[in-house]
């Protein structure tokens, strides 16, 4: 059986990852560290044959991307993708962590430990969020055949996309950790688009930092 393998890979970190703000669908530009952990992520992907890369269109991304982009596979083929951008997180989005903890405890909680009750009047639920991942994905994987194939993206996307993929319900969505910036895993997928997490880079433990 013939193996296809997904990267995907978190954006390096970013200005307001270090002040500790929510980002969601709004900018901010990488940080002096976001670029170290970019280019020692590129030492990691360096040397895999790329046919495609798809990258999330927010700036952190894309920014992320250029960096990588000198390191990889010359022949493959890039797309940017607004699907790939995180959760839309509304009004929430240009505050500190801190003040929406303070000023919508409830909300926030449920954001950050119940994720099957966080809803946002004008943004999206976990839910929602995984379903525009999981249908961008699965559109994809039936799109074009590849070997491998690297998605730049967010945290909170990635790790909704991995549980999906492996039939893990929101509420346990805690079992997926959360990723560090320019944190790696891998989606195997083997000749009937079956998707499997790769026992090493799949759900690795890694510290908790902002999304």
């Amino acid at each position: 059986m013939r193996l296809s393998n997904v990267y995907l890979i978190r954006h390096g970190e970013t200005e307001w990852n270090r002040e500790g703000r929510i980002q969601g669908h709004s900018e901010s530009t990488l940080s002096n560290q976001g670029i170290i952990q970019t280019r020692k992520a590129a030492v990691q992907l360096k040397n895999i044959p790329f046919d495609h890369i798809y990258c999330s269109s927010s700036l952190r991304t894309r920014q992320t991307l250029n960096i990588l982009q000198p390191h990889l596979f010359p022949n493959a083929i890039i797309h940017f993708e607004d699907a790939l951008r995180e959760i839309h997180l509304g009004h929430w989005e240009g505050q500190l962590h801190s003040e929406v903890q303070a000023t919508e405890p409830d909300s926030y909680h449920n954001y950050t430990n119940r994720p099957e009750l966080f809803s946002i009047v004008d943004g999206e639920s976990y839910t929602e969020l995984q379903q525009r991942a999981w249908n961008w994905f699965t559109t994809m994987l039936h799109s074009q055949p590849f070997s491998n194939a690297l998605i730049v993206s967010h945290g909170v996307w990635i790790r909704t996309l991995l549980a999906r993929a492996i039939n893990l319900p929101i509420h346990k969505l805690h079992q997926i950790p959360r990723l560090q910036n320019c944190a790696i895993r891998i989606i195997h997928i083997d000749d009937n688009l079956t998707p499997s997490l790769d026992p090493v880079n799949g759900m690795k433990q890694t510290p908790y930092t902002a999304d």
